[in-house]
């Protein structure tokens, strides 16, 4: 089983079974299906590669998680490969930091406004004449009342 890229190449030596002669030389009695995460079966092409030996191929799922189901109809000989792609470096916390990162200069925050220049901002004076409203109607209710 190699990984080239995006595609998962799976191989099979059907030799071991050569006991039952030509019933194991043809493509036709080989099954291949790629099966996703969520179950979806997709049927893979079978290709004879050499005597005995046969070759399928199959996309990696966009979640990184493959299963290629493999079956020798005539034998039920049965081969399952799963795949599960690594997180990547970066995500991994318990990894020690490599030497490229360690090499860049270190992020500070004011540096970014130091070239900056303060620029007025006018702000609504309807929400403090709101609340000088409500206040003077309490006080006039308050005044009446007394």
């Amino acid at each position: 089983t190699t990984i080239v890229g995006d595609t998962i190449q799976l191989d099979t030596d059907a030799g071991r079974t050569a006991r039952l002669g030509a019933a194991t030389a043809s493509p036709a009695n080989w099954q291949a299906e790629r099966i996703d995460e969520d179950g979806n079966a997709e049927p893979l092409d079978v290709i004879p590669t050499g005597l005995g030996r046969f070759s399928t191929a199959a996309d990696l799922a966009p979640t990184g998680r493959t299963t290629v189901r493999l079956l020798n109809a005539t034998t039920n000989e049965l081969r399952i490969v799963h795949h599960e792609q690594p997180y990547p470096e970066e995500y991994n916390l318990a990894a020690t930091g490599s030497d490229a990162l360690a090499a860049l200069t270190p992020f500070d925050p004011t540096a970014i406004a130091d070239d900056l220049q303060p620029r007025e901002v006018r702000r609504r004076l309807s929400g403090w004449l709101i609340i000088a409203a409500c206040v003077a109607f309490i006080t006039g209710v308050l005044l009446r009342r007394l």
